[in-house]
């Protein structure tokens, strides 16, 4: 008889639970994002090992820890186009959710760019754009007021010092570059005691030519007192140049990028300043856009996005990286 009143107990619990479960209004629990079906992004960056593209790996892996997706890092150790297009037809063939990469030859990667849009595929283009690709979106500085920032820089460090200058660049042929150039001269050209350009050259983004083109130039233009570097190369390359010709002091330096190098020539006054580009911000948040549009369709507000600069010089040498990577101030 007990054995018969415990099954009855027992039953009448299972019973009761099962019209609760059945019964019960729903509750509204955010998802969490580990449950959620892993992605697959691909960055193929110019420069694999280069310290400011290490910067927007920094940005990417922590984006795939905040976002849960697998992310490859690949792409050639020195800049080769047909290498990028090759790791971004290799994306395609596997299926990968979305591919980040760098715009550096329009003509030669548009196709490529279609194929992975009629795969399905977003892309997001960091650094340089082609505007008339198909992407989700683009993140990089804006070369124009990149430029102009660092020339307004460079006037307060001349005063009425008339500037004579030469312009190294990775490649001419690299659209950032060249307007990167076109933003400095907007501004210098208004120097007070006059503006003179005496060169843009390219150095390929190798350091060694970069010194022996450097010390041609001195050669060639001993009135130079200015180098503008959009290549980060070019700023280190300047400084040694400098060294060798026995100009220390005669010419300033404005560089680009925040490599530690160059930040040590700041230290010691071979430098006098870097432009420095928000490349964690490039790797975070462009990851971040692909994510969002494949798992809710959202895309970003604005096709073309700023990922923002600023001057370094000694005055803010030790504090301006914490602003660089808080999410908070790309608002």
């Amino acid at each position: 008889m007990r054995n018969v009143l415990f099954l009855v107990l027992v039953l009448s619990i299972l019973l009761f639970m099962a019209i609760a479960c059945r019964t019960s209004p729903s509750v509204n629990i955010e998802p969490d994002k580990n449950l959620e079906e892993e992605l697959h992004l691909v960055f193929v960056t110019p420069l694999i090992d280069n310290p400011v593209w290490q910067a927007a790996k920094d940005g990417f892996d922590a984006a795939a820890k905040d976002f849960n997706f697998r992310g490859d890092w690949v792409g050639p150790s020195a800049i080769d186009i047909d290498e990028m297009i090759k790791q971004i037809k290799i994306a395609i063939a596997e299926k990968a959710d979305g591919i980040i990469t760098q715009g550096t030859n329009p003509e030669l990667m548009k196709p490529v760019l279609i194929k992975a849009n009629e795969a399905g595929i977003p892309v997001v283009l960091v650094n340089s754009d082609i505007s008339d690709a198909p992407r989700l979106a683009y993140i990089g500085t804006d070369p124009k007021k990149f430029g102009n920032l660092g020339a307004k820089a460079i006037l307060k460090k001349f005063g009425d010092t008339p500037i004579k200058v030469a312009y190294m660049t990775a490649a001419l042929d690299t659209r950032i570059g060249v307007d990167m150039v076109a933003g400095y001269e907007e501004i210098l050209k208004t120097a007070p005691g006059g503006y003179e350009r005496l060169i843009v050259t390219e150095d390929g983004a190798d350091l060694l030519n970069s010194i022996k083109q450097f010390e041609n130039i001195f050669n060639t233009f001993p009135q130079c007192n200015l180098v503008v570097s959009v290549t980060g190369s070019g700023g280190l390359a300047a400084a040694k140049a400098v060294q060798r010709k026995g100009l220390s002091g005669k010419v300033i330096i404005m560089a680009i990028d925040d490599i530690p190098q160059t930040l040590d020539g700041i230290r010691s006054g071979s430098i006098y300043g870097t432009m420095t580009q928000n490349f964690y911000r490039k790797g975070y948040q462009a990851a971040q856009w692909i994510c969002d549009y494949k798992r809710t369709g959202k895309k970003p507000e604005q096709l073309i996005n700023d990922s923002g600069t600023m001057v370094v010089t000694l005055e803010n040498i030790d504090t301006y990286k914490n602003d660089m990577i808080n999410p908070e101030s790309w608002k």
